[in-house]
């Protein structure tokens, strides 16, 4: 599984520009799907289809990007013209399948901004460097955090990033690090794609490489499932690795600062 990548500065400013002119934001997605346009497991394509099939442009980066059901070139052409499919081709958000155009992750817009993350229907055992998407845990965290203006934010775990797009909104520097560098370079897209430069996307473990050294805020959603499994870098972490955040974080914070953490905990 590849990771899309601005091949030149003036692409995500161009990608940006072409979901503008198409009305892919968020407000348009809940009003035409509700819940569903957003949710972690998305109705399937036929559903979508109908959904926004009054929608030419954003309908149909919705049944594409969003769903993540093939479109025909011809209906992109109809929707987007041959500079919205040159972007989308240049950025490696499309590819060639079987006599129609398919995306290669899954792209929504949601109140932080556009996020890509891995299409759902690549989540199987061999992949075990999967980047999920923005989940109902994650949500939680973004609207439990403090929105306090801070010099410094840490992202731990960032995943797609989500969590730190939030952050930017009120932090004048983000680090935002994985173990998982897909995760890493997911989230360098996303922060791209967004228009966003305060993001410092780090991989690796924990607080070792996290630059900066002391956060005015930390916020993590570790991979806390407690389970014998340990299939994917950002589910099946259990408790040794909330803990050892736990124990870890104060020593990474400045004298105010903040840190907030969602997870599971074993209680006997």
């Amino acid at each position: 599984m590849r990771v899309p990548v601005f091949s030149t500065p003036a692409d995500d400013e161009a990608l940006r520009t072409l979901f503008d002119a198409a009305g892919y934001h968020d407000r348009r997605l809940r009003d035409l799907l509700g819940q569903d346009g957003t949710a972690a497991c998305p109705p399937d394509a036929a559903v979508w289809r109908r959904r926004v099939a009054t929608e030419q442009a954003a309908g149909t980066l919705f049944t594409l990007l969003a769903a993540g059901a093939d479109v025909t070139r011809a209906e992109l052409f109809a929707a987007l013209g041959d500079g919205g499919i040159a972007v989308l081709e240049r950025t490696g958000l499309v590819q060639r399948a079987a006599g129609a155009l398919r995306a290669t992750v899954r792209l929504v817009p949601t109140d932080v901004g556009w996020l890509a993350s891995d299409r759902r229907d690549s989540h199987h055992a061999d992949a075990p460097d999967f980047v999920v998407g923005v989940s109902p845990v994650s949500r939680r965290l973004m609207g439990l955090t403090v929105p306090r203006p801070v010099e410094s934010a840490l992202d731990l775990g960032c995943g797609c990033g989500v969590l730190a797009l939030g952050l930017a909104r009120h932090a004048a520097r983000v680090v935002a690090t994985d173990v998982n560098p897909r995760a890493v370079a997911m989230t360098r897209f996303n922060a791209a794609l967004n228009g966003v430069s305060r993001v410092q996307p780090v991989e690796g473990d924990l607080f070792s490489d996290a630059a900066g050294g002391s956060f005015d805020l930390i916020v993590s959603n570790p991979p806390f499932v407690l389970s014998p499994e340990a299939t994917f870098l950002y589910r099946d972490g259990g408790v040794n690795v909330s803990r050892r955040i736990l124990r870890e974080a104060p020593d990474h914070l400045t004298e105010n600062g903040w840190f907030q953490m969602l997870c599971n905990w074993p209680q006997r």
